[in-house]
């Protein structure tokens, strides 16, 4: 019993410190992020409806030291290709961090690369 209480103590401090170091918790709301994005991509000459944008956080990747943000960007004329940006937080700037043809990349000229 009390090695399921020591256990039980140790879980609840890490878990407690991880939300109090910030690693757990977001502190960019995402609309923000996706907002800073869909900026970039108007800059370039995209029209608002030319593209969808998801913005997704992943506190593990902070804990290990990667961008917690991370985006995709899908054309509307490219459905099977996703667009990956990173988000600096402390610039509040975005930059294009890699490509993701969905089904293979033998037939895609992947014509918004940045």
């Amino acid at each position: 019993m009390r090695k399921y209480i020591l256990l039980s103590s140790v879980v609840v401090l890490i878990v407690v410190m991880l939300f109090y170091f910030g690693i757990a918790t977001n502190h960019k709301n995402l609309n923000e992020v996706k907002l800073v994005m869909v900026e970039h991509l108007i800059k370039k000459g995209y029209s608002k409806g030319a593209f969808d944008v998801e913005v997704k956080y992943h506190w593990e990747n902070k804990l290990f030291g990667y961008n917690p943000y991370n985006i995709s960007v899908t054309y509307k004329d490219e459905q099977d290709v996703k667009y990956f940006y990173d988000y600096n937080d402390k610039s509040n700037t975005v930059r294009p961090d890699g490509i993701g043809p969905i089904r293979g990349k033998e037939d895609k000229n992947f014509k918004h690369a940045e």
